[in-house]
């Protein structure tokens, strides 16, 4: 029987609820903040959790789940942490997991942790949010707290590609959410970084980085301040890992960012800043598969990605490519996908649906998710491999 009111997100919310439902919630540490130079650093606060995880979302995500924190919990993690830096960093991330919604973080706890900042001697202060919770009023708000300072907000975009994000990465929300998200945080008079992923599910890894690139061009075009890359690791507990396990994926290897940097326009490099290059050990860190280096010197490939993060000239990863191992790894990569990309992701719903769930509710609404994909894939874009990427515009996502 076909029916019409099921769409692939209720798919993968349920799957992602029965990968999570061994995650238990651990005691959040007092504090926890980390120097990555003189001039960055991080602070992580408790909080409730992340809702969207919680309901099912984003099929790459394990953050952890900490046992709710009181309000003033919350805001002296944070005073700890500014209190611990020999020197306060002048950039720093703050954040729990959704600083601007009130769920995560309520009102008045944001209000006094913006205003410990404030007296803080840093600069610049990142805090993320999601694109469908970003407001005017909210990042106005921030910024009034923080006089003097640069405030961002950072919204993990993941692919500018609305088909994408729905039917490979599971994020819920369009390209019109994004849109409006830059718009209104600039209005407020904040800037906005867009996280970016590199190394997706059901992609070849040459699709992958068609995507990014395309992505990378497309969210500096529609306003954004800055550009994030993260390499995808791939995290216990997420479908994702699921998906390793099974054999259907694996981790990216870094030349991914590498490539998507020189392929990259020139004129955007100074902007592009790169992310978890390495398995960060946060309060709630899962254990994960983090991203291969296939290079004969691993020390002189990431220092040589560290300088890019430091001054922003692709021109320093150039030489990289004249290894053997970069001949290989191309070598390999570019083989001809057996497959169509609509067609990959067909083959693999119905394992997801039969084998995570139990079966009855793939029989019930399978077909219509098949139906579905083919026609997002025929009404929108073509496939990844013959497109590459999609413009910043509102989609038709299921």
């Amino acid at each position: 029987m076909i029916t019409s009111h099921v769409t692939v997100s209720d798919l993968y919310n349920l799957a992602n609820q029965a990968l999570r439902s061994n995650v238990h919630r651990f005691t959040p540490p007092p504090a926890w903040s980390q120097s990555h130079s003189a001039d960055f650093g991080e602070i992580w606060f408790p909080s409730i959790g992340c809702a969207w995880w919680e309901n099912g979302s984003c099929n790459m995500c394990n953050y952890g789940a900490s046992i709710s924190p009181t309000p003033e919990q919350m805001i002296q993690a944070v005073a700890l942490s500014l209190a611990s830096f020999d020197s306060v960093p002048g950039v720093l991330w703050v954040s729990a997991f959704d600083n601007l919604d009130r769920r995560d973080v309520p009102v008045e706890v944001r209000h006094q942790i913006y205003r410990l900042l404030a007296n803080s001697n840093a600069h610049t202060i990142i805090s993320e949010s999601y694109p469908s919770i970003v407001s005017f009023n909210k990042v106005k708000e921030c910024v009034e707290l923080l006089p003097g300072k640069q405030f961002v907000v950072e919204i993990g975009v993941e692919s500018t590609n609305d088909l994408l994000r729905t039917w490979c990465i599971h994020k819920n929300f369009t390209n019109d959410h994004i849109q409006r998200a830059i718009i209104q945080t600039k209005q407020a008079g904040a800037e906005i970084y867009i996280n970016l992923l590199v190394g997706i599910p059901f992609l070849t890894m040459d699709e992958s980085i068609d995507d990014a690139v395309s992505s990378v061009k497309e969210s500096f075009e529609a306003g954004a301040d800055s550009v994030v890359i993260f390499p995808c690791h791939i995290k216990e507990n997420t479908l994702y890992y699921w998906l390793y396990q099974h054999g259907i994926f694996q981790p990216p290897s870094l030349w991914v960012i590498v490539e998507t940097i020189l392929r990259s326009n020139p004129k955007y490099w100074s902007r592009i800043k790169l992310a978890w290059l390495e398995t960060k050990n946060h309060p709630g860190s899962s254990a994960s598969i983090k991203p291969t280096i296939d290079y004969e010197n691993e020390e002189e490939f990431m220092s040589c990605l560290m300088e890019f993060n430091e001054i922003g000239d692709g021109e320093i990863l150039r030489p990289l490519l004249n290894s053997s191992s970069y001949s290989k790894w191309r070598s390999d990569i570019s083989l001809p996908a057996k497959d169509s990309t609509q067609n990959r992701i067909a083959q693999i719903l119905p394992r997801i649906g039969i084998e995570l769930l139990d079966g009855t509710w793939w029989a019930e609404h399978g077909e219509y998710i098949l139906q579905l994909l083919m026609s997002d894939w025929d009404s929108q874009y073509l496939s990844v491999s013959t497109g590459g990427g999609s413009p910043l515009r509102p989609g038709n996502a299921a």
